[in-house]
């Protein structure tokens, strides 16, 4: 409902030998976009594997102190159905699910391949997960492969590399910033609501402290005087 002629505040851009209108109004709508979409910047400090990177690639990011993704880690064994099919994996630490959502895990093999997969729910904490689909043995993860997990289409977040700054000990610094994808056709669609891909998940319930089998008192019966 703003224009020109209700609205209060304004900010300037100048576009070096932008001389159609029309192109005006995209770069505007385009910069418009990346204000709503693009709030936030994310540093990670990597080690050797950052040289794959360059500026502008498209990258999947998980990261738990934001709450992208409800973690991370390593393939530690395949499990296998009466079939010979990949069914379950033991991971390298534990996991938690909850009921009445769904799960999946995006997982790197050691071929660079990216694999999507989905899981059968199964609430708690633990480190085996089941497969949805059981996978043959030549498409399916292998031992070590890296994985992000999380709520279906949420275990990761993509990113771009903004920014790539060398550190010490042949680490890198890596800036990146939300693809978020409706930048791209702002200049022909309404600018759609900021997705952070945030997860927030339940807190495990504390378990009540057992029952004492003894009980231990102390005062000046049992001090011994010197």
């Amino acid at each position: 409902g703003r224009d020109e002629t209700n609205s209060t505040r304004f900010e300037t851009v100048e576009f070096y030998v932008c001389t159609q209108a029309n192109q005006a109004w995209r770069e505007g709508r385009y910069h418009l976009a990346v204000g709503q979409l693009r709030p936030e910047e994310h540093t990670v400090t990597m080690d050797v594997e950052a040289l794959r990177c360059t500026l502008g690639d498209l990258v999947r990011f998980s990261h738990d102190a934001i709450a992208i993704g409800a973690g991370s880690g390593r393939i530690e064994e395949r499990l296998l159905n009466s079939s010979g099919r990949v069914e379950q994996l033991r991971l390298d630490g534990p996991i938690l699910m909850e009921s009445g959502k769904a799960y999946g895990m995006r997982i790197r093999r050691s071929t660079g391949e990216g694999i999507l997969i989905s899981l059968k729910t199964e609430p708690g904490e633990r480190n085996i997960v089941t497969i949805s689909t059981p996978i043959a043995i030549a498409d399916a993860p292998d031992v070590d492969d890296l994985f992000m997990f999380g709520e279906a289409s949420r275990e990761s977040s993509p990113m771009l590399v903004k920014k790539i700054e060398p550190g010490s000990d042949l680490t890198v610094k890596l800036t990146l910033v939300n693809a978020q994808s409706g930048v791209w056709s702002a200049d022909s669609k309404a600018i759609p609501d900021f997705n952070s891909n945030i997860t927030i998940q339940s807190p495990l319930k504390e378990q009540a402290p057992a029952t004492p089998t003894f009980l231990l008192r102390s005062d000046e019966t049992a001090l011994l005087k010197q």
